[in-house]
């Protein structure tokens, strides 16, 4: 007969053999390339790579590895569940959006779903509950604790209050928040962009580097600092905006007022 195994746990498992099989094939190539003549640049080397791999002994190609597309995500949502299931299109994009195509993000995502029973099969459809209501996977939040770990104090407070107002956010306001002088903001921020948590944008903006990086850091700090945080960013904006024209500003304004619970 069948076995008594409830269905979700078994792909779990088929999850962790996917993440098992990636580290033994990273590991064996690893392996291969410690073993064989080393001609030219290493394969990882930092002054000549940038971070990227180099393919080849005496002349080097780059591997250009892109994000996988809304569509490409939903290829591999069929790979994993089996050919026939269906996920809502808001889902998908959803959760393309928050993980910007990273199969790695895209996994645990799932994982984390189906563990929690976020993610239920009806028939031959699935129902989820909204991605936005749903807790960052460990990893990730582990992942951005090491990152936030070699950080200063003083660097970490302001990625908390970078997190909490938005995946992008201006010089300006983070100054008026911190009360830093230029110099010092700058070199906080810049000790983000050394631990890859932070791009800069422009000269008065930058952004996490992840979707997911932002939501793992708003996920350490307690509800009662993120109110706080939501309430000093709602305030600075309601300042600064001084009759302004309203449209992107007003947004913030309204987006940070709510999370305040400063509804009067």
């Amino acid at each position: 007969g069948m076995p008594i195994v409830a269905w979700w746990p078994n792909r779990v498992i088929i999850f962790e053999m996917t993440m098992l099989g990636a580290i033994v094939t990273t590991v064996v190539s690893l392996l291969v390339s410690c073993r064989r003549p080393r001609f030219g640049k290493s394969i990882y080397d930092p002054a000549g790579s940038d971070r990227k791999i180099l393919v080849g002994a005496r002349c080097a190609s780059e591997i250009a590895l892109r994000p996988l597309g809304a569509r490409d995500v939903s290829a591999m949502m069929q790979s994993i569940f089996g050919e026939g299931t269906a996920f809502a299109s808001h889902f998908v994009d959803t959760l393309h959006g928050l993980t910007e195509g990273n199969p790695f993000f895209i996994e645990e995502m799932l994982k984390a779903l189906l563990v929690t029973g976020d993610l239920v099969r009806e028939g031959a459809a699935w129902r989820a509950r909204a991605l936005e209501q749903v807790r960052v996977p460990r990893t990730a939040t582990e992942a951005v604790g090491r990152r936030l770990s070699v950080l200063s104090e003083e660097a970490r407070r302001v990625a908390s209050i970078a997190a909490v107002a938005g995946r992008r956010f201006d010089f300006t306001l983070l100054q008026a928040l911190t009360q830093h002088d230029e110099a010092t903001l700058l070199s906080r921020i810049k000790e983000l962009v050394d631990a890859q948590l932070v791009v800069e944008e422009s000269v008065d903006r930058f952004a996490f580097r992840h979707a997911l990086t932002r939501e793992a850091m708003r996920a350490r700090l307690l509800a009662r600092e993120r109110v706080a945080l939501h309430r000093a960013i709602a305030s600075a904006l309601e300042s600064a905006s001084d009759g302004g024209d309203g449209g992107d500003g007003d947004d913030a304004l309204a987006y940070h007022t709510f999370e305040a619970g400063a509804w009067e």
